[in-house]
């Protein structure tokens, strides 16, 4: 599954590009409305949070 695949599974929205970084940096570009640009970076602020909550993790067993 490709990450247009995925993101459709996930958020039920379309987007017009595979690149992540390209999307991750401008969701705007890649959607057809404001709602669905949104809708990505709520899932971006999510990685970010699981990111950081793994650091937390990984120094608190360090």
């Amino acid at each position: 599954m490709n990450v247009k695949e995925r993101i459709r599974a996930l958020l039920g929205i379309e987007v017009s590009t595979d690149n992540l970084l390209e999307l991750w940096e401008n969701p705007e570009k890649y959607v057809s409305t404001p709602e669905d640009a949104d809708k990505l970076g709520d899932l971006f602020l999510l990685v970010e949070m699981m990111a950081e909550l793994e650091v937390d993790s990984d120094e608190q067993h360090g």
